[in-house]
């Protein structure tokens, strides 16, 4: 098996041969670790640090306007965004409504045409319309739970 691992060698990344090697080692402690653990250091020039350090020491921040507006743009189009989004909401809210009246209004004409009819879960008619209703209060709950947090994560990606 080992035989096999060396030709990896120049199929598979060093990091990925690495934990494979550290994984087999737990199963089997004669297995040997031949991958080195990949390396987390950043080389740099410290020459070049401080060129830039001099660079920015001799050149004034000035800050622009046109950040301004950027800013402004971004926010009018944040709350664009969030008005289409509650503009979403309420449109699904009221295909949710429709269906479910829609529903009712099929299950009633059942009803009326058979009154002792058994409809899935050996439940009557009409208390199966009541769950829906349920159903239908937790959708729109949700929708304004998901509509807060949203707006929230907005005002806090703002700041």
């Amino acid at each position: 098996m080992f035989k096999l691992r060396q030709t990896w060698n120049n199929i598979f990344p060093q990091m990925k041969l690495y934990a494979i090697d550290v994984q087999i080692s737990m199963l089997d402690p004669a297995w040997p670790v031949t991958a080195q653990p990949p390396s987390n250091s950043i080389h740099f020039n410290p020459k070049f640090l401080k060129t830039t350090k001099n660079k920015a020491e001799m050149a004034p921040i000035v800050p622009e306007p046109a950040t301004a507006a950027l800013d402004m743009e971004t926010f009018t189009m944040q709350q664009k965004l969030i008005q289409k989004q509650k503009e979403l909401i309420e449109l699904q809210q009221k295909k949710l409504k429709l269906e479910l009246l829609q529903t009712q209004v099929k299950l009633q004409k059942q009803l009326e045409s058979n009154p002792n009819a058994v409809v899935a879960n050996n439940l009557p008619v009409r208390t199966q319309v009541k769950r829906w209703r349920v159903v239908g209060d937790e959708l729109s709950k949700r929708s304004f739970n998901f509509l807060f947090c949203f707006c929230f994560a907005c005002l806090l990606s703002r700041e």
